[in-house]
């Protein structure tokens, strides 16, 4: 089957990737100096609420650790009750894309909610924050 969802395409690890609008409560600019270590996690208090930040690059990669740059955007994203914020290089916009499903074996990766052909040719993975979130953390 093949739907239609609104996306934001975002830069990150040297491609792009879609982030379907639906999953997304806000964007903001992260300023790295406002980041603070908690468990291993990078956090940041935003008014009331304390986020997780992710790297996207890095949660791809499996490298937790990967630096984040002096101010990047982010994408602010529930699972279950706590809050998170996807850091990437650079959010392009939000556009309509088609949504179509992976093959064997991307399929199996359970973070990539399918890809979309972009405009200009491009192929963007689209993200699942929730199964990203997931995946990314350790057991």
């Amino acid at each position: 089957t093949v739907t239609v969802t609104r996306a934001f395409l975002c830069r990150a690890a040297g491609g792009i990737f879609a982030v379907p609008v639906s999953a997304v409560k806000a964007t903001f600019e992260v300023r790295r100096e406002s980041l603070q270590a908690s468990q291993g996690d990078r956090v940041l208090r935003r008014g009331d609420v304390l986020l997780t930040i992710l790297a996207l690059a890095g949660v791809l990669s499996g490298d937790r650790a990967t630096p984040f740059p002096e101010s990047f955007p982010a994408l602010v994203y529930q699972v279950g009750r706590r809050t998170y914020a996807l850091g990437v290089e650079e959010i392009l916009g939000e556009e309509p894309i088609v949504v179509k499903p992976l093959r064997h074996p991307l399929e199996l990766l359970p973070q990539y909610a399918g890809a979309a052909i972009l405009n200009d040719g491009q192929i963007a993975l689209i993200v699942d924050p929730v199964n990203l979130t997931r995946t990314s953390r350790p057991a």
